[in-house]
């Protein structure tokens, strides 16, 4: 392509899309007859268009409705502290050394979200993770309902488990799948307010 930058490439993609006004269509269409660098551009647009078009799909349903789902909650001012919670420990991040048994390695986390904190021990053998036993904990000054029925559920590499806390708030995820670096993703509700905690791995 030439030196001439009249048109940039936002121009010529718009032309080709029918989304300029006529006078700016003509305009284009007139210099493009005469200047023989601007038609090599116009050429090569319609390269770029034709590829698009032929490799664009619509995304996922299910993805539409999430997306417009976050819309309309950022739109009602929802306060997502409420909805999401914070990791304030972690023990591979600390001086504390993981605990090992023969052929499993121990990893504590703690997260704040609201009304309680949630008290994790995950169990692993290499990229393996075999269990997640946890705890939901009454925050100082927070009157807490029991915790007994609360549902939790974790998503680890596509699969879903689900676990039921007792009156103590425990609970357990038996679980047998590789880690793929993704975060794994806890839901549990509490008083009718469900919060998501990501955890890293």
């Amino acid at each position: 392509m030439g030196a001439c930058d009249r048109f940039d490439s936002l121009m010529w993609l718009s032309y080709l899309k029918g989304r300029l006004s006529a006078d700016a269509t003509a305009e284009m269409e007139l210099h493009s007859a005469s200047c023989n660098e601007c038609r090599d551009q116009l050429d090569f647009f319609r390269k770029i268009i034709g590829i698009i078009e032929l490799h664009s799909t619509a995304p996922p349903e299910s993805w539409t409705k999430e997306a417009g789902e976050k819309f309309r909650l950022a739109g009602s001012n929802c306060d997502l502290s409420r909805v999401f919670g914070e990791m304030v420990f972690d023990s591979d991040l600390h001086d504390e050394k993981p605990i090992r048994s023969r052929t499993m390695e121990a990893r504590h986390l703690i997260f704040d979200s609201p009304k309680v904190q949630v008290d994790l021990v995950m169990e692993s053998s290499g990229r393996q993770l075999k269990s997640i036993i946890g705890q939901l904990l009454a925050k100082p000054g927070e009157h807490a309902e029991p915790f007994e029925e609360s549902v939790l559920t974790i998503t680890v590499a596509s699969c879903t488990y689900t676990a039921v806390a007792n009156r103590f708030g425990e609970f357990l995820f038996k679980i047998d799948a590789e880690m793929t670096g993704e975060p794994l993703e806890l839901r549990y509700t509490f008083e009718e307010e469900t919060c998501v905690i990501l955890i890293p791995v």
